[in-house]
């Protein structure tokens, strides 16, 4: 599952591409050509990463045990990374992303993660802060069943086609609809292509504020989601079991 959602992530680059060919403006290929280069050069970052998973970074090692000096080298990574990916028209944000993913791998600051706990969680808190802050009650009474019936097909569609491709890897329905529905939200970078469609004029406000509250409820309702999921796996279970008993 982890793969999969790696797989997603990766997707964006492409995608913050084609956002910039549906734009009414005329094509800049400058700006074009900057974001091929750019996810060209991320995707191939990522691959790396994955195939290396421990990256060994001899200049590190000279640093010894000086934890301060090697988390301050980490924080440049991650902002040179996003501001790389800034200057190449890509999100900033998704330089980060990568820099955090960089610096996860690197065998020499291993350590960065458990010190750094309490600042995740206080980053975990602010992300959610921000997406509650995406929902407008004024916004949802008008089109509150138009909301309510994109989240449940996103959901349901999600946990569909990620239970298919579980399946086809070799995992049981259980497992398969289970983790399906694990990855049924839709993912936290969507945030960045809605607001560069929006910047860009390719749909307006209504829809702009449609898309961010239904990625935000589908958030919100995702744990329960997955428990129904369960439940509806176990009785089907259950089910099963007793037409199974019923044919001996």
């Amino acid at each position: 599952m982890v793969g999969i959602l790696l797989v997603q992530d990766i997707f964006i680059f492409p995608m913050l591409i084609i956002v910039g060919f549906l734009t009414n403006k005329m094509i800049d290929w400058n700006t074009v050509s900057l974001q091929i280069i750019g996810g060209i050069a991320m995707i191939t970052l990522i691959t790396w990463i994955v195939i290396k998973k421990k990256i060994d970074i001899s200049f590190l090692k000279r640093l010894g045990s000086d934890h301060e000096t090697q988390l301050f080298l980490s924080l440049i990574l991650c902002f040179g990374i996003a501001t790389l990916a800034g200057l190449l028209k890509i999100s900033p944000a998704l330089g980060a992303f990568l820099g955090g993913m960089l610096v996860a791998a690197i065998k020499e600051t291993h350590w960065v993660h458990d010190n750094l706990l309490p600042l995740r969680t206080i980053f975990i808190a602010f992300f959610f802060i921000s997406i509650g802050m995406l929902i407008k009650p004024d916004f949802i009474r008008p089109y509150f069943w138009q909301i309510l019936l994109l989240t449940v097909s996103i959901l349901v569609t999600n946990t569909l086609i990620n239970a298919i491709v579980l399946k086809t890897l070799g995992e049981s329905w259980r497992v398969s609809f289970y983790g399906g529905s694990l990855l049924s939200q839709i993912g936290e970078l969507s945030f960045i292509l809605t607001a560069i469609g929006y910047q860009t004029s390719i749909f307006s406000v209504v829809i702009y504020n449609m898309m961010n509250t239904t990625i935000a409820i589908s958030f919100l309702l995702s744990p329960l989601w997955i428990l129904l999921t369960k439940k509806i796996i176990a009785k089907a279970e259950l089910h099963l079991a007793t037409i199974s008993q019923e044919k001996k």
